[in-house]
């Protein structure tokens, strides 16, 4: 999920993110991981939804559908997280 993330908020490319996306697929343990997280910053999910206010207009039909296409595209390409939610979702 945080290379997601990362990948959202551009502090990955679309190769750097299928790269550490492997090899987060063939990690064994959480030390595994940690080589692959290391370098991003530190994200707090909280912060966005804190700091939304009242004129921030809400999410669309359009924007729902782009994200569920997305998400469909992830899993098709072998994206685990994306297929868990995607199985979460039907």
């Amino acid at each position: 999920m945080r290379l997601s993330e990362a990948h959202a908020l551009g502090q990955l490319d679309l190769d750097e993110f299928n790269e550490r996306t492997a090899a987060a697929g063939g990690a064994k343990t959480a030390g595994d991981l940690a080589p692959l997280l290391s370098d991003l910053p530190q994200v707090s999910v909280l912060a966005p939804m804190a700091a939304r206010s009242a004129s921030t207009p809400e999410r669309t039909d359009r924007d729902r559908n782009s994200d569920k296409r997305e998400l469909q595209r992830r899993a098709a390409e072998g994206d685990e997280d994306a297929q868990r939610r995607e199985e979460r979702r039907v």
